[in-house]
């Protein structure tokens, strides 16, 4: 989950926290799913310019078997744009992020289904940008094993003279720049 509402606001009724998920399904012999799949618990999104309705977009990615390891990568900017990426593949890319949209359980709204300890602060925010949270990560409906997980930040020292310059970087933070 990807901009996640904080485990500790999470109430104990509550269905999913606020966050876009990055789905990573197994297919077997009966039913064949797709990894990089979104789903948007409290959040909505727009694609290609035009507002999602589904809570669920299949991704349409080449469908993994248990016991086969899958490389799954999201890159993030933001609340401007957000890419899926499974085995090399970009599966999905999304944006227009702003938390709203409802959850997954029938009639379950911002003010009912328990969300006491926090809910009066997601109604406020509602409709507007979702640019940063944490990351979630869950094991839904079967076991999942997780080989590694890494985090790049994509702020930080862009002056070309520092010793910590870095070309990927996508926001300054010029602070942390260090030199000789």
């Amino acid at each position: 989950m990807l901009h996640s509402q904080s485990a500790a606001s999470v109430t104990k009724n509550q269905s999913f926290p606020v966050s876009l998920e990055l789905q990573l399904l197994a297919s077997d012999d009966k039913e064949k799913r797709h990894n990089g799949n979104l789903c948007t618990p409290g959040t909505e999104v727009s694609m290609y310019g035009q507002p999602v309705s589904a809570h669920c977009v299949d991704s349409k990615s080449k469908s993994s078997y248990l016991n086969e390891w899958v490389t799954a990568e999201a890159v993030v900017y933001g609340d401007s744009v957000i890419h899926h990426i499974i085995n090399g593949d970009t599966v999905l890319t999304y944006g227009n992020i702003r938390v709203g949209g409802g959850f997954v359980n029938t009639g379950m709204t911002w003010t009912t289904g328990g969300f006491a300890a926090d809910s009066l602060d997601w109604i406020k925010k509602d409709n507007t940008p979702l640019s940063s949270g944490f990351i979630a990560l869950q094991a839904e409906s079967h076991p999942v094993e997780f080989r590694k997980v890494e985090l790049l930040n994509l702020e930080g020292c862009m002056d070309k003279k520092a010793l910590n310059y870095k070309s990927y970087y996508l926001k300054a933070d010029n602070s942390q720049c260090k030199y000789k």
